[in-house]
């Protein structure tokens, strides 16, 4: 199983409120990308939630999905079912990082909270970015 297959099912859990964009390249320097990018279907202050996906290594998901917070509103990790007893739940609530379960279908496990890392310039850097390209594809 590949990471991309989880993508349709967590998907389903935000597709009514949300704009969806897989592995949304992040316009800055760095190569980072975000595996899921969520965008509320509002015009004034849309939320934005990153999903980062893993099939095994919950560990190295949780600082991926750390350092999400420093550009979105929320950030969860989107893992198979079978792990999901395996993550450290303190350290997701240390920094409000939310849990998605994936097997059938994806459910959230645990709830992320609204991030308290999240820097303006950079989230804006995001949500100008996102504006533009839904423009350039919905004219």
């Amino acid at each position: 199983m590949r990471e991309r297959e989880l993508y349709p099912k967590i998907s389903e859990l935000f597709r009514n409120d949300y704009h969806i964009f897989f592995e949304y390249k992040i316009p800055d320097s760095s190569r980072r990308e975000i595996d899921i990018l969520c965008v509320k279907k509002q015009k004034r202050n849309p939320e934005l939630i990153a999903i980062e996906t893993k099939i095994s290594n919950w560990k190295k998901v949780i600082s991926q999905a750390f350092t999400r917070l420093f550009y979105v509103d929320k950030s969860y990790i989107a893992i198979p079912q079978e792990y999901v007893n395996k993550v450290d739940r303190e350290i997701l609530e240390m920094d409000g990082i939310g849990l998605i379960s994936v097997e059938g279908s994806a459910e959230i496990v645990v709830e992320a909270k609204k991030s308290k890392r999240t820097f303006k310039w950079r989230r804006e850097m995001l949500l100008n970015d996102v504006m533009r390209r839904m423009q350039y594809e919905n004219p």
